[in-house]
């Protein structure tokens, strides 16, 4: 009978995202506690959530760190929303809570969730994520390779030999980079409708 009323009630949560760990607040309990960032600290979280009526669980995009979570939450059927830091900065800077520590990180991102109610973010696939990384790493090997050949042109013939060394990696890296790109697209019906037109 506990359990049936610990799960009718709604709750917001707000998760500081670390490398290693995970600060999760929830904000109508005001609760605050600590997991660490991994597949089994994560499992301890969402087996504590499971108890409530999670209304959104709200997280910082930090790039890559909140991959395994959102993706288990997700999982679970929990509505995730993963928002921009900058919105939580000024909420809190209109909250006037200058104060940063992951405890009350945590603490203004589930406050945020309550207040600003946002909405959910659209689940991601494995395959989709990996089409984004790859798309991000062949971004960053054409800057180089634009480095290189900048260089060749600067320093001339003594270090010309080693410029064109350095381009030809790149050049084989940047291949391995697309033909993998090319299979992650085909998986992706939407992007592979993308590529086709």
């Amino acid at each position: 009978m506990t359990n049936l009323k610990k799960r009718k009630n709604k709750i917001n949560v707000g998760i500081d995202i670390g490398k290693y760990f995970l600060d999760i607040c929830i904000h109508e309990k005001n609760e605050h506690w600590q997991v660490e960032n991994t597949a089994d600290g994560i499992k301890k979280l969402l087996r504590r959530l499971s108890y409530y009526h999670v209304e959104r669980l709200v997280m910082e995009a930090t790039g890559r760190y909140e991959f395994l979570l959102a993706q288990a939450a997700h999982e679970k059927g929990l509505p995730v929303c993963i928002v921009k830091p900058l919105s939580v900065r000024r909420f809190a800077g209109a909250m006037g809570q200058l104060a940063k520590t992951d405890k009350i990180d945590a603490a203004v991102i589930a406050n945020f969730a309550a207040t600003m109610k946002p909405g959910a973010s659209p689940h991601k696939s494995k395959n989709l994520i990996a089409i984004k990384d790859l798309i991000a790493r062949r971004r960053q090997l054409m800057c180089l390779r634009t480095q290189e050949l900048n260089r060749r042109s600067m320093t001339g013939k003594p270090f010309e030999n080693s410029c064109k060394r350095v381009v030809q990696c790149l050049d084989d890296e940047i291949l391995r980079m697309e033909n993998q790109l090319a299979q992650h697209i085909l998986q992706q019906a939407e992007w592979a409708q993308k590529k086709s037109i």
